[in-house]
């Protein structure tokens, strides 16, 4: 029920929206016109708000992040090491670039604290021991009071490996 007159007119392509503390479904509508034969259209669109997600990916030494294999649930470690970056999805990113969010990272509830914040970790297999380890992720935007996400999986230290 709103006219945004200063965020619209000719050449204009995009709309930031910005909503509420507590995100409610949006319902815009959208008037587009022709300055030269007056013509018009006239539309309305719902947008639902999304609960923000991080998903893990494998990255391999020689292809880089293997962006068509999202890790979920357990991980077989078929070597050594594995190393695997955190990828968040509906995060707001414009108000600090990507120093603003905050990736918490967890071994079988031990924090680990080597004192950097990245998105991406490596995993080693110590010695001969072998069995499964509980790893935890906690994203938040620093930003914003109710962007946050956590994710879980376990990766499966292989004895033959």
């Amino acid at each position: 029920g709103t006219v945004l007159g200063d965020q619209n007119g000719y050449g204009r392509y995009t709309l930031p929206i910005t909503g509420s503390i507590i995100s409610r479904p949006l319902s815009i509508d959208l008037e587009v016109s022709d300055p030269d034969t007056g013509t018009t259209a006239f539309d309305t669109i719902n947008i639902t708000p999304i609960e923000p997600e991080v998903i893990t990916y494998v990255v391999d030494p020689l292809y880089g992040v293997q962006y068509n294999k999202a890790i979920k649930g357990t991980l077989p470690l078929g070597g050594k090491e594995v190393t695997l970056t955190a990828v968040p999805y509906y995060f707001s990113n414009a108000e600090g670039g990507s120093g603003s969010i905050s990736y918490n990272w967890s071994i079988n509830g031990n924090t680990i604290s080597d004192g950097q914040n990245v998105r991406t970790r490596v995993f080693r297999k110590v010695g001969e021991v072998f069995g499964v380890s509980n790893i935890a992720l906690k994203v938040l935007q620093k930003n914003k009071l109710l962007q946050f996400t956590s994710y879980n999986l376990s990766i499966d230290f292989l004895q033959n490996q």
